[in-house]
């Protein structure tokens, strides 16, 4: 179960980013450990995923670019905004499936190569079981 233990929410975060002109200077210096800080306080396996992607090297290589501020301030935004209320598990599941689908083709994996070996045989099932149906 995936558990958000943290004691800090998008909006704290996004209150952490949105200052005046004068506090910018001094908050962009802090945006990485406060991101870093924000991810490290979900639950174990959130965080075991997280340093599986090798998260880190992004936040730093966003950071020294000089962009991670932006991209904090873009996924605080109200147009970023995924929850459950605004989209439906199964438009969730598209996004995802699409997300799986654009990163394989970015490792040039040949279609349906990133489907798990039993989520190509619960398709084969369901195919066998449909056509024996009709």
């Amino acid at each position: 179960m995936f558990v958000d233990k943290r004691d800090m929410s998008t909006e704290d975060l996004q209150k952490r980013t949105t200052v005046n002109i004068q506090e910018k200077a001094n908050l962009i210096w802090a945006i990485a450990d406060n991101f870093r800080s924000y991810l490290n306080h979900f639950s174990e396996n959130v965080v075991d995923i997280i340093e599986k992607f090798d998260f880190d090297k992004e936040i730093t290589k966003l950071d020294h670019n000089g962009i991670l501020y932006n991209v904090i301030q873009e996924f605080c935004s109200k147009k970023a905004y995924m929850g459950a209320d605004e989209i439906s598990a199964v438009d969730m599941g598209y996004i995802f499936e699409e997300l799986v689908r654009k990163f394989s083709e970015s490792y040039d994996e040949q279609a349906g190569a990133h489907f798990k070996d039993t989520e190509g045989l619960s398709r084969c099932v369901l195919a066998v079981s449909s056509s024996s149906n009709s």
